[in-house]
C-alpha cells in the first residue's frame, strides 16, 4: 500500500485508538493483511511516537 493511502485511510483510524479488527472490518481487509500494512510503514508511526503521539500497543 503506497504511504499516502495508508496516511489518507488507516492512520486516522489508528489515532482513533480503534483496534486492528475494527480497522479491518472498517475497511473491508484482512486483519493479517492490515497488521502487515503497519509493518510497512513502521517509519511513519515511530516519527510519531517521537512527536509525543499516543499510539496504541499493538501498532508498535
Amino acid at each position: 500500500m503506497p504511504e499516502k493511502r495508508f496516511l489518507q485511510m488507516i492512520l486516522p483510524l489508528i489515532l482513533k485508538g480503534m483496534t486492528p479488527g475494527q480497522i479491518a472490518h472498517h475497511r473491508g481487509i484482512n486483519t493479517s493483511n492490515l497488521l502487515k500494512i503497519t509493518r510497512q510503514h513502521r517509519r511513519v508511526l515511530l516519527s510519531l511516537k517521537k512527536q509525543g503521539r499516543p499510539l496504541p500497543d499493538w501498532v508498535l
